[in-house]
């Protein structure tokens, strides 16, 4: 059994709901962030962290993508797809980071609590 009949189909297939709205423009394309780090100097940083994420816990290799690099600018870092979703994720919280760790149970969180 037909999920949609053929018209509705046809519709969507031409760029139309089956009201008549067109869906989308025939000329329609996403628009893309430029990249505000040149592709030279993610190059540079490249050779500088010899193809590896910049995590000393990860060290995982990290490929050349051009201008879609996952980098970290305000420490001037390549990091792996990773490492750099982590941390934003945590939002850059270094309180949420030492939770987590604590959490997980590689520090104690008593020690912490005292200084």
């Amino acid at each position: 059994m037909k999920r949609y009949p053929d018209w509705v189909l046809a519709r969507r297939k031409a760029g139309f709901d089956p009201y008549g709205k067109r869906l989308k423009s025939p000329s329609y394309k996403p628009r893309r962030r430029p990249s505000r780090t040149p592709v030279a100097e993610l190059a540079a940083l490249h050779r500088k962290q010899k193809g590896v994420c910049a995590n000393p816990g990860c060290r995982v290799p990290v490929e050349m993508r051009g201008k879609k690099q996952a980098h970290d600018p305000p420490t001037g870092a390549i990091l792996c797809k990773a490492c750099s979703i982590a941390l934003g994720n945590l939002q850059r919280s270094p309180r949420k980071i030492v939770g987590l760790l604590a959490y997980l149970g590689y520090l104690d969180i008593k020690l912490l609590e005292q200084a």
